[in-house]
């Protein structure tokens, strides 16, 4: 796995701004917003729970952001039942991650999560 840039530059070259991102999803959170709905957070957690252990992965800014937002909006803290839609499809995605790594060793990756890091947040998931 590599980035594609470090900076918080959204694919197409456009600056991200960590604060401004930030408050933009406080008050989604606020307002009860699904700004990142129900089944791209179980996406982007299973990609994180199979395949995480990446350095990379601490320094997209708006990748942690959006982990923080999830993490709020779907009550993935302590003290507080997830969201159960949520936990149903992270263990769809899970299982359909390490099944896809399991049968084809050389392609550890199926195309939604290619697709989902590297249009999101400039990550290339190398397969």
């Amino acid at each position: 796995m590599e980035t594609e840039n470090q900076t918080s530059k959204k694919p197409g070259g456009m600056a991200i701004d960590k604060d401004f991102l930030e408050k933009t999803y406080q008050i989604a959170l606020n307002a009860g917003l699904d700004i990142i709905g129900p089944d791209t957070a179980a996406r982007i957690l299973a990609v994180i729970g199979v395949h995480g252990n990446n350095e990379y992965m601490t320094h997209v800014p708006k990748l942690i952001t959006e982990l923080m937002f999830i993490r709020d909006r779907y009550g993935f803290k302590g003290g507080v039942y997830p969201d159960r839609k949520v936990v149903d499809l992270l263990r769809k995605y899970t299982r359909e991650l390490e099944a896809f790594a399991k049968a084809d060793p050389k392609k550890r990756y199926p195309d939604w999560a290619t697709e989902l890091y590297r249009e999101r947040y400039g990550i290339k998931l190398i397969n």
